[in-house]
């Protein structure tokens, strides 16, 4: 009983972060998905697209449907992502305007103010470990410029209108150098 009680305490701890990482993976495939067809949505309109998994959010969820913007040579996505997609069970949306400023190069200048035009992916996660682990992965590096290739994370507690919430931002994609 005693070697069950020790082998269960030693594998508890691998099943949940390979579930952990399981989660991050598919997040990150979400967020690929959502940056090309941002850029390829920009590519084709000159304008950032925007989508959303919140049903009732006002939004203009363009890279789905034509609602007579120029150049508009869609759908970018499949389908649009639910709730469910999110495997840390909330919202997605893909601003676009900086939704919080954004310091691109790890100067710690700030490059991209609240409202600057752009994409930015966000998303809820249920803790900062996994902000951490998603914020290593797109910024492994640390070096400057090559945020356009992969992206750019910060994380941070929410806003005011949702307390104590933790969400991360990915700048995905904007035109200015």
């Amino acid at each position: 009983m005693a070697i069950v009680a020790i082998l269960a305490v030693a594998i508890v701890p691998v099943i949940a972060s390979a579930r952990q990482n399981a989660r991050i993976s598919k997040m990150l495939q979400i967020m690929e998905a959502l940056k090309t067809a941002a850029v390829l949505f920009y590519a084709d309109t000159g304008q950032y697209g925007m989508l959303t998994t919140k049903d009732n959010f006002a939004v203009n969820n363009n890279l789905l449907a034509d609602d007579g913007i120029t150049g508009w040579d869609g759908p970018y996505i499949d389908r649009k992502f639910t709730a469910d997609d999110n495997p840390f069970g909330s919202i997605i949306t893909l601003y676009k305007a900086y939704p919080v400023p954004f310091d691109l190069d790890s100067d710690g200048i700030q490059d991209r103010g609240m409202g600057f035009p752009g994409n930015v992916i966000g998303f809820e996660v249920d803790s900062q470990e996994a902000a951490q682990k998603i914020d290593q992965i797109i910024d492994q590096d640390g070096i400057s410029g090559f945020w356009r290739s992969r992206g750019r994370c910060q994380y941070r507690l929410s806003f005011d209108i949702f307390p104590q919430r933790l969400f991360v931002f990915i700048a995905v994609y904007d035109n200015q150098p």
